[in-house]
C-alpha cells in the first residue's frame, strides 16, 4: 500500500487546468493540442479507421468519431459500466484494447474493477461501431485480486504478432508477499487466450491445465506496473514497465517468463532484481505513470524512443532505447535535458493512426466533472518554415 505521505501528496495535487489556459510547453517541432475536457479518463485505443474509444475511469466507454484533418465528433457513450466498476482510490475501469481482427469481429476488451473483484470482459460493437451490443458482454476472466483499493494496474495489450493473445498487467494487491508466488494473481502479468481466458500452452510457467493461473502468468513479481508496453515492429519477447515502488519507481524491461523483483525484498528487489531477465532502465522518486514507445518516424528520431511520465514532475520525459535486446536507455542530445511536455499530467499514453501521441488524465479517487483533458502533441509543421 502506498505510504501515508504520498497519499497525502496524491490528494494535495492540483487539478489540471482548465480549458482555455495557456497550451503545455513541447520541444521544438512539436505541439501541444486539447481535444476534450471531462470526466477522468484512463486508457485509450483506436480502431483502423481512426475511431477513438476512451475509458472514464467511473465505467463508462466513449467513442470519438473522426472527421478527417485529424478532427473527431462529438464523443458517444459507447459502453455504460458504471453500475458495476468501483472507482475509488486507483481502482476503475483502468484498461481498453481493441481485438486485431476488430474490423470483422468487433471485438473491444475492457478490464475494471468492481466491489469485490476484477474483471476482463469482452465486448461487441455493433454494425456502425457506435455502441457495444447490449447482452452480448462475454466475461473471461474474473475473480481477480481486489482487496484494497490500491495497486490495481490494469493496462491491457494485444501485440501485432501475437493477435490471439491478450496481455493483462495485475498489481499486487497490496500484497507484497503474494507477487512472486504463481499460485496468486497478485502482481502478475497475463497472456490469455482472447476468446476463452484460459492459459495458453506456450506461456512459460504453463503446467497442463489451461485454468489453472500459473497457466496464464507470463512474468511474475510486481508491485504496481502502472502502465506497461511493447516495442512496435519487435517480438513480444519482453515489455516496458513503468512501475510504482514503494518509495522508488523504475521503467523496467521484463522478459518472458521473469520475476521482476518485488516481494521479500521490497524496493531493493524492484531496482536491483535477481532474474537477469528484468533489466532495469531507470529510477526516480514516484510517481511513474504513462508509457510508449515509437518505432519510427518523428517522434523517434534514429531508433525507437521510449516516452514516460512522471506525475509529480508534471515532465512527460523521452529516451532513445539503445544496447543489446534495447535493454539500455540512452538521452537524446538535441532534447538538451529538457521535457519532452512539460506542466501536463497523464496516465495513459498511445501512438494513435495519425501518428500523433495521445494522452488521457486522471486522478486518485475522483471519478468524474474535474475538467480532465484528453489530448494530443503533434509534429508542428509550422516549425519548419520559421
Amino acid at each position: 500500500m502506498k505510504s501515508p505521505l504520498l497519499l497525502l501528496a496524491l490528494l494535495a495535487l492540483p487539478l489540471p487546468a482548465r480549458a482555455g489556459d495557456a497550451k503545455k510547453p513541447t520541444l521544438p517541432g512539436f505541439k501541444y493540442e486539447e481535444l476534450h475536457s471531462g470526466n477522468g479518463m484512463t486508457a485509450l485505443d483506436f480502431d483502423s479507421e481512426g475511431r477513438m474509444f476512451v475509458c472514464e475511469k467511473w465505467g463508462r466507454v466513449l467513442v470519438f468519431p473522426p472527421k478527417g484533418k485529424g478532427e473527431f465528433g462529438k464523443p458517444e457513450v459507447f459502453a455504460d459500466f458504471r453500475d458495476q466498476v468501483n472507482p475509488e482510490g486507483e481502482s476503475g475501469l483502468l484498461g481498453i484494447a481493441l481485438d486485431p481482427g476488430f474490423a470483422k469481429n468487433r471485438y473491444l476488451y475492457v478490464f475494471y474493477t468492481a466491489a469485490a473483484e476484477q474483471r476482463l470482459v469482452r465486448l461487441t460493437a455493433d454494425k456502425d461501431f457506435k455502441a457495444a451490443v447490449s447482452g452480448q458482454e462475454l466475461v473471461l476472466l474474473d475473480g481477480l485480486p481486489r482487496l484494497f483499493t490500491n495497486h490495481k494496474a490494469g493496462d491491457i495489450h494485444f501485440h501485432p504478432a501475437d493477435p490471439k493473445a491478450i496481455y493483462l498487467v495485475l498489481g499486487d494487491d497490496a500484497k507484497r508477499e503474494l507477487a512472486p508466488d504463481l499460485g496468486y494473481y497478485n502482481g502478475k502479468l497475463l497472456r490469455l487466450d482472447s476468446s476463452t481466458g484460459k492459459g495458453l500452452r506456450d506461456n512459460p510457467f504453463y503446467d497442463g491445465d489451461v485454468n489453472s493461473i500459473r497457466s496464464r502468468v507470463w512474468a511474475k513479481g510486481f508491485r504496481n506496473p502502472f502502465r506497461f508496453a511493447f516495442v512496435p515492429g519487435r517480438p513480444p519477447e519482453a515489455v516496458y514497465v513503468s512501475e510504482n515502488g514503494d518509495g522508488t519507481d523504475r521503467i523496467a524491461r521484463v522478459e518472458r517468463g521473469a520475476d521482476a523483483g518485488w516481494g521479500k525484498h521490497g524496493d531493493k528487489g524492484l531496482i536491483k532484481p535477481e532474474d537477469s531477465h528484468t533489466s532495469v532502465l531507470f529510477t526516480s522518486r514516484p510517481c511513474l505513470t504513462s508509457i510508449a514507445v515509437a518505432p519510427k518516424g518523428p517522434f523517434a528520431p534514429d531508433g525507437p524512443v521510449l516516452y514516460a511520465q512522471n506525475w509529480f514532475t508534471k515532465d512527460l520525459m523521452r529516451w532513445k532505447l539503445a544496447g543489446k535486446d534495447l535493454a539500455a536507455m540512452a538521452a537524446i542530445p538535441a532534447d538538451e535535458a529538457r521535457p519532452f511536455l512539460a506542466d501536463h499530467a497523464t496516465v495513459h499514453t498511445a501512438f494513435g493512426p495519425d501518428g500523433a501521441l495521445y494522452f488521457t488524465q486522471s486522478y486518485y479517487s475522483e471519478s468524474k466533472g474535474n475538467n480532465h483533458k484528453l489530448s494530443r502533441v503533434v509534429p508542428d509543421s509550422s516549425a519548419s518554415r520559421k
